[in-house]
């Protein structure tokens, strides 16, 4: 329990997992270079008490200066490198994956399970084109596909003289870059609380000609 607030007829409890009590624990080594997600979580959860699943995260990554942080920190860096996801489990254990979802073949549906949507899309932030500088001179450009799509539009060049090798800093800016349009889509559903967090359901909307497969993000009650 983080927080409490007691009023005339109610108390309000904001509680978190005790998951985030490990922003209290600090690694103050240094762990940085080209390593496997499992040598940098390992490194990440030293002194937790926490262990961890890997389910389908391979390869390496280069990440420089990795540590002198606290462990949840370190956790969202590396989620963020390897583009992956977290369930946090009973018992101080986390599952990470590539994705953490379900797919039971659900539908959202227009005239049947959809009491009201609304749909945005924001492209304020859309751009196709970065550069990036690194240390003693080091200089890349990315162009994304969509380039063909949208046109050129350049984003706000990259500078880290943390990176020394050229393929490790166009990944860098790689991952900066957002170059599609942003859209969300909020729905009231009078089945939503059956829906598990990251679980894949189609959505058919006719009315403006929605029809792909969604991810449950946030539920309220």
């Amino acid at each position: 329990i983080k927080n409490m607030q007691s009023y005339k007829d109610y108390k309000r409890i904001d509680a978190l997992s005790t998951y985030f009590d490990n922003a209290n624990v600090w690694q103050y080594d240094v762990f940085g270079g080209t390593h496997t997600f499992n040598e940098f979580m390992s490194f990440a959860l030293t002194g937790t008490g926490w262990t961890y699943t890997n389910v389908d995260i391979t390869g390496s990554q280069f990440i420089p200066n990795f540590g002198n942080n606290n462990t949840v920190a370190l956790i969202e860096i590396l989620m963020a490198a390897f583009s992956c996801e977290r369930k946090i489990e009973a018992g101080n254990h986390v599952t990470f994956a590539k994705e953490i979802t379900v797919d039971n073949d659900a539908q959202y549906r227009y005239g049947h399970n959809i009491v009201a949507l609304s749909k945005s899309v924001d492209t304020s932030n859309l751009k196709t084109y970065v550069k990036g500088f690194g240390a003693a001179g080091l200089a890349v450009s990315y162009t994304s596909p969509n380039a063909s799509i949208f046109g050129t539009r350049h984003a706000e060049p990259i500078y880290d003289d943390r990176y020394t090798i050229s393929a490790n800093l166009i990944e860098r800016i790689k991952s900066e870059l957002v170059d599609y349009p942003e859209t969300t889509i909020e729905l009231d559903a009078v089945e939503l609380q059956d829906k598990t967090l990251g679980e894949k359901v189609w959505l058919i909307y006719e009315p403006l000609n929605i029809e792909f497969q969604t991810r449950v993000l946030s539920k309220v009650t």
